[in-house]
């Protein structure tokens, strides 16, 4: 397996269960102010998402009632958050997901 499909595994694997364990979920103010309801919405399009802007999965969009969202993972290391680390070390357990959710047109 090379670089490129175990950073899509490991990002994937994130996407699609929120696992606290391998990073954080953050919403723009625009999505948090949504109802309840509408906010697990527009996450289930996530988690679910089958098109990608590339091959890591690191990027996508999706849409709810005719609404445009965008969303993204930044990866950096779990021991130092400061610091973006370089692609070629996202591949092991030591890195840390931010995954992003925002609406398109904000």
């Amino acid at each position: 397996m090379n670089n490129t499909d175990r950073i899509r595994k490991l990002n994937d694997l994130f996407r699609t269960t929120f696992a606290p364990g391998l990073g954080e979920v953050n919403m723009s103010s625009d999505v948090e102010r949504l109802k309840p309801s509408k906010q697990v919405r527009v996450m289930r399009r996530v988690a679910t998402a089958t098109s990608f802007d590339n091959a890591e999965h690191s990027r996508g969009r999706v849409t709810d009632c005719g609404v445009d969202y965008i969303w993204k993972i930044d990866v950096i290391d779990r021991y130092d958050k400061m610091r973006k680390m370089a692609p070629f070390f996202w591949v092991d357990k030591e890195s840390w997901r931010y995954l992003t959710v925002m609406r398109a047109d904000k």
